[in-house]
């Protein structure tokens, strides 16, 4: 991996001192083409990236309800024991 690192930043430069992030532009490439192809098309994979983002936003939910320690809210004065006005 360092040396993919060094020959990408030896051919292409640092630019403002962040490694380029090729996996930022090819994502960036196949929505330009997706819209190129047209709108509703485009639309419709929004969609489907939507519904994945809301299936695995369940899942992790569902999945942490079963690792909640109510113990955790009643022990050590309460939950939020010094008011909402501490939390920063």
């Amino acid at each position: 991996m360092a040396t993919i690192r060094k020959c990408y930043t030896k051919l292409l430069g640092r630019g403002s001192g962040h490694y380029p992030d090729f996996l930022a532009f090819v994502i960036t490439l196949l929505m330009m083409l997706l819209l190129a192809v047209g709108v509703k098309k485009s639309l419709i994979f929004n969609n489907v990236l939507n519904v994945i983002n809301l299936a695995v936003w369940v899942f992790v939910m569902s999945a942490g309800l079963f690792y909640v320690n109510t113990d955790n809210w009643t022990k050590h004065k309460g939950f939020i024991p010094e008011g909402w006005s501490k939390i920063k």
